[in-house]
C-alpha cells in the first residue's frame, strides 16, 4: 500500500506483520492480505542469528489471513483463493519430494528454526494461513518473555506456556527434531479446527 503504514485500513496497510502484532493491544484483530511473509526479528530482539527470527506472539489478538485487500467484512474473505503464507524459507528455495517414509525436504540450512511461536497468551487466534518452511534442527534455546524455546522443537508452530486457537490452517513443509509441524506445551488444550498438517519431517 502507498499510505502511512499504520495498518488502520487497506490503503494504509503495514508492510510488517510483526510490527502490527507488536503494536496491537489485547482483543485487537489483524487482517493479512494474500502473499508470502517472512519473520523479520528474533523474539528476544537480541540474537544475531538470522535463523532465530520468528513471528512471535504473547498477546490475545486475532490474526486472519485470506484477504484480497478490498474487504470490509471478515465474511468477505476467501482464505483458499487468497493464500496467505507465513514462511521460514528465507531463500524461497526449499525442495520437497516423496511422501511418508521417503519424504525429503532439502535446501533448508538457512530456514528459520520456527515460523511462529506463542507464549503466555491464553486465547489468540490464527485463522486462514499457510505455515511453512520452519526447520528446527538446532541446539540450545531462544527466549520470548523470558520463556525458553528449544531450537530442536516445533518448526512450524511452537506454543509454550500459552495456548492458541487454530482454524483453517495449512501447516506444511516443516521439519524438526520433534514436532515438525506443530509442538504444543500448553494448558488448557489448544483448539484446532480444519487444520491440515502435511509433508512434515520429525527427527529430520
Amino acid at each position: 500500500a502507498s499510505g502511512d503504514a499504520t495498518g488502520t485500513s487497506w490503503a494504509n496497510a503495514s508492510d510488517s506483520l510483526q510490527v502490527m502484532m507488536d503494536d496491537a493491544s489485547a482483543g485487537d484483530t489483524i487482517w493479512v492480505a494474500a502473499g508470502t511473509y517472512y519473520p523479520t526479528s528474533s523474539p528476544d530482539d537480541i540474537s544475531t542469528d538470522p535463523r532465530d527470527k520468528a513471528f512471535h506472539l504473547s498477546k490475545n489478538i486475532k490474526i486472519y489471513g485470506g484477504f484480497a485487500g478490498t474487504e470490509e467484512l471478515l465474511s468477505e474473505r476467501d482464505w483458499v483463493a487468497n493464500e496467505t503464507i507465513l514462511s521460514g524459507d528465507f531463500d524461497a528455495d526449499d525442495a520437497v519430494s516423496g511422501i511418508g517414509a521417503s519424504l525429503l525436504i532439502s535446501n533448508t540450512t538457512e530456514n528459520a528454526y520456527h515460523v511462529f511461536i506463542v507464549t503466555t497468551a491464553t486465547s489468540p487466534i490464527l485463522d486462514g494461513l499457510t505455515i511453512k518452511g520452519g526447520n528446527a534442527n538446532g541446539s540450545g534455546t531462544m527466549y520470548l518473555n523470558g520463556n525458553p524455546f528449544f531450537r530442536s522443537l516445533g518448526g512450524g508452530i511452537y506454543v509454550r506456556f500459552g495456548n492458541i486457537q487454530l482454524s483453517n490452517l495449512k501447516i506444511m513443509n516443516n521439519s524438526a527434531g520433534f514436532g515438525g509441524g506443530f509442538y504444543l506445551d500448553a494448558k488448557p488444550p489448544t483448539v484446532m479446527t480444519n487444520v491440515n498438517i502435511d509433508k512434515t519431517l520429525n527427527g529430520g
